[in-house]
């Protein structure tokens, strides 16, 4: 478990879901629900920058392909801007070719997984982000 939440077990992780995809969403709803989590969820990269306005997540998991504006647009604006740049972005997409996590890693992603993922590889990699 990450130091964050052992010094302050009643402190929350806020993570926001950004994906188009209904089912998506509901699965990592599923795994990561729990006394710990609060969980906002967006469909596209317009929603996404509202939430994030309002929910101030600790970490984004966000799907690159989506209508208004794509995993790449968002990635790029929240690293940007210096009120957002300290979120952690989880690209989690089902075109996970080498040209795309390059492309999203230089915009400024913190971690890629392919989709689909399983709960374990998706646990892990929000741990590690929650951990440095």
């Amino acid at each position: 478990m990450p130091e964050e939440l052992l010094d302050n077990p009643d402190k929350k992780t806020k993570i926001l879901i950004v994906d188009d995809d209904p089912a998506v969403q509901t699965f990592l709803t599923t795994i990561l629900s729990g006394p710990r989590m609060d969980i906002e969820t967006a469909v596209d990269g317009f929603q996404a920058g509202i939430k994030v306005v309002y929910f101030m997540p600790q970490i984004i998991i966000l799907d690159l392909f989506m209508p208004y504006l794509n995993g790449f647009e968002v990635c790029r604006h929240l690293k940007e801007d210096e009120k957002t740049r300290h979120i952690k972005i989880l690209v989690l997409t089902g075109q996970a070719s080498e040209e795309n996590k390059e492309k999203v890693m230089s915009a400024g992603a913190d971690a890629f997984l392919p989709k689909p993922s399983n709960k374990a590889a998706i646990l892990q990699s929000i741990d590690a982000l929650l951990a440095g």
